[in-house]
Parts: C-alpha cells; sequence; structure tokens
C-alpha cells in the first residue's frame, strides 16, 4: 500500500491512498471430472463389401479428444432404415480398445447386406452403451450420409 499526500487549490489538504493490486489470473472451472475423456466418432468409411462372407465392412475412427485414458468400450453402427424379421433397425457393435488421449482406433462393423447406395443413412455411436464417464457425454454419435 502506497500513501500520497496531495495539496488542493485554496489550502484543503486531501489524503489519497493508493493501493496496488496483484492480478491473479482467472481460472476455468474444473470439469465434473477432471482428467475425463471423451470419445468422439472422427469419420464413417464408405462401405465395402467382403466376397468371402457375403457381407458389407464399415470401418469407423473413434478418437478420444478428452484429457483423460478412455478404458475400452462398444461403439454400434445402425441402420435405421432397414429391419430385422423382429422390426428392429440392423445394427453391429464393436470393441473399441482403451485409447490414451489423443488416440484414436479403426473399428470395423458388418452387415448381411449392402446398405449403400447414394441416400444411405445410418449412424455410429461411440460407446453407445455409455459405460464411460466421459467429459462430454453428447457428443458420441456421427450421421454417415453421402449426399451431405
Amino acid at each position: 500500500m502506497m500513501k500520497l499526500l496531495v495539496t488542493w487549490l485554496g489550502g484543503i489538504v486531501v489524503l489519497l491512498t493508493a493501493v496496488s493490486v496483484q492480478a491473479n489470473p482467472i481460472q476455468e472451472p474444473l470439469k465434473s471430472h477432471p482428467g475425463c475423456p471423451d470419445l468422439v466418432v472422427q469419420s464413417i468409411n464408405t462401405p465395402g463389401w467382403d466376397i468371402a462372407t457375403s457381407r458389407s465392412v464399415i470401418k469407423a475412427e473413434i478418437k478420444n479428444i478428452g484429457i483423460g485414458e478412455a478404458e475400452k468400450t462398444l461403439a454400434r453402427l445402425m441402420d435405421p432404415y432397414t429391419s430385422q424379421h423382429i422390426g428392429v433397425p440392423h445394427t453391429d457393435v464393436a470393441e473399441t480398445p482403451a485409447l490414451l488421449p489423443g488416440a484414436s482406433a479403426t473399428v470395423v462393423f458388418h452387415l448381411p447386406y449392402w446398405p449403400y447406395d447414394p441416400t444411405a443413412d445410418f449412424t455410429v455411436t461411440a460407446d453407445y452403451k455409455n459405460t464411460l464417464k466421459e467429459c462430454k457425454e453428447k457428443n458420441n454419435v456421427k450421421l454417415y450420409n453421402p449426399l451431405n
């Protein structure tokens, strides 16, 4: 603290006190779970056909964009416009290995038919069972649509 004595015109003496302030950087609020992983579907490749097994092959890249390690989880591909004989959409599930921050892995899905045409739509969901506590839980789904 520093004191200053200032004489004002007319003989009035005013005592001013100057305070030096040290700035502290503003800290960002802590995430609800520090060191959290965050899985996203980075990309979905155009389907291919496996002649030997007579099924389609769809590959997707799952990436951990969080700051913590992600344990192994399950990813799901869903074709919402086709249904199986039991009336639910065709799906396939593939394991995503544990991923360090910034790492990615390619997961491979299979469908028993050819799903691709210019208007094909399907989704891939990382951590579809929501077993991993992530920084963001609402960024796990990616839509594949070759026209968009």
